[in-house]
């Protein structure tokens, strides 16, 4: 996962971006979930960084854990033990 992964969830609406100043007059970089959003995560979330690498960083480890999960490998039996390797039968009382 990586910067291309968040830029696709700009384009396609995952999140919009918008900038909002406080009562400071400090602005900040503001990314929210589009008004009826119902994919992963709260529809609610906001994130705010005040710069914008620092905005690039939040996507990316946002769209980081919307990312389905790679599949594991399936776990085989242990060979090699016991009757599986000739000539240790003995050390598991064979």
């Amino acid at each position: 996962m990586g910067i291309e992964d968040a830029l696709t969830a700009l384009l396609q609406g995952r999140w919009t971006l918008t900038t909002e100043t406080d009562d400071d007059g400090v602005a900040k970089i503001v990314a929210y979930r589009p008004v009826g959003w119902t994919g992963p995560g709260d529809p609610h979330e906001r994130l705010e960084a005040d710069d914008t690498q620092g905005m690039w960083s939040l996507l990316v480890r946002r769209e980081d854990l919307d990312a389905p999960e790679p599949p594991r490998p399936e776990v085989s039996r242990m060979r090699g033990i016991g009757k599986d390797l000739p000539g240790l039968g003995w050390a598991v009382g064979d």
